[in-house]
């Protein structure tokens, strides 16, 4: 009788400890799904801002004057913007300094490697209806900030 009760409860830990494993798992998973969704979420807005700005200014040099995101400002911040026309006019954010985004294809989201580690981003062909010019507009974010993200999250389930 004392060996059927070990085995029972032995099956019933080692069922416990699967089951826990499998969950801790596929919360994982949809969290890191959240994050995900969030942070592309993120990037379209800031496109939808950076595209008004491209839109309002008199002279493509004053789009600066529309953003007020001071990660742009700062050199390197792991937020990035870059408007290319199609007569290969390029203005990008001062956080890229010395730098381009290398874009994979417009209209999309992307990753590349960036000036200071892995970016995602999302670029989008835009014709103005102002004159008819088409830009290439593009912007991008550190995957360090998604990584962050997901580190939060985890941290505060275990919790």
């Amino acid at each position: 009788m004392r060996s059927l009760q070990r085995r029972v409860i032995l099956g019933g830990l080692i069922w416990a400890l699967l089951v826990t494993f499998v969950g801790g798992f596929a919360l994982s998973s949809v969290f890191d799904g959240i994050a995900d969704r969030g942070f592309n979420a993120r990037l379209v807005e800031r496109h939808t801002q950076l595209v008004a700005a491209l839109s309002d200014a008199q002279n493509i040099e004053d789009i600066e004057t529309f953003l007020n995101d001071p990660a742009y400002f700062s050199i390197y911040s792991g937020r990035y913007w870059q408007v290319v026309g199609e007569n290969g006019q390029q203005v990008t954010s001062r956080s890229l300094f010395d730098a381009d985004l290398q874009i994979n294809g417009a209209d999309t989201f992307w990753e590349n490697q960036g000036p200071t580690g892995p970016l995602r981003g999302f670029s989008e062909d835009i014709e103005l209806e102002t004159n008819g010019s088409v830009w290439n507009v593009a912007v991008a974010e550190s995957l360090n900030a998604l990584e962050a993200e997901r580190g939060e999250i985890r941290r505060n389930v275990l919790l």
